[in-house]
């Protein structure tokens, strides 16, 4: 049993809910990824993730003067074009996970092995063995009050 297993067994043990790894249907891997999705820095350029410093990286768009975005589309264009990896196609945990953040994919970093959501250290049964016990107790919790 991994540690982090482990931890999240003894928080569970005593009532408290963990967020982490929680399954429940995603349409799609990342808040930036909704259409309706967009980050207005102080200076009035738009992005779509909120995880970025917010300078070094190309900016979706900007808030004009009348406080309507102008989209980049080139940009906007290559963010929905983005398709969904082929490691997450075989995983039965898809639909609850949304796959591979697109910012990751965007930036070249889909490779590397924490772009997953879930952690390498939990075995599938461990997460839907988790996923059970925090339904569980938030029922109960929900019961108490």
């Amino acid at each position: 049993m991994s540690t982090l297993y482990a931890a999240i067994n003894k928080i569970n043990a005593n009532s408290f809910v963990v967020s982490s790894n929680a399954l429940q249907p995603q349409y799609c891997a990342c808040y930036a990824d909704n259409n309706n999705e967009a980050v207005i820095n102080f200076d009035g350029k738009v992005f779509k993730c909120t995880a970025r410093n917010f300078m070094d990286i190309p900016h979706y768009g900007i808030l004009n003067e009348m406080g309507v975005i102008e989209w980049n589309t080139d940009m906007v264009m290559k963010r929905l074009s983005i398709t969904q990896d082929g490691r997450c196609d075989d995983c039965i945990l898809l639909p609850s996970c949304g796959g591979i953040c697109s910012q990751h994919r965007l930036e070249g970093n889909a490779n590397n092995v924490k772009a997953c959501k879930y952690d390498e250290r939990l075995t599938i049964e461990n997460i839907i063995s988790m996923a059970i016990k925090q339904r569980i107790i938030s029922f109960k919790l929900q019961q108490t009050d």
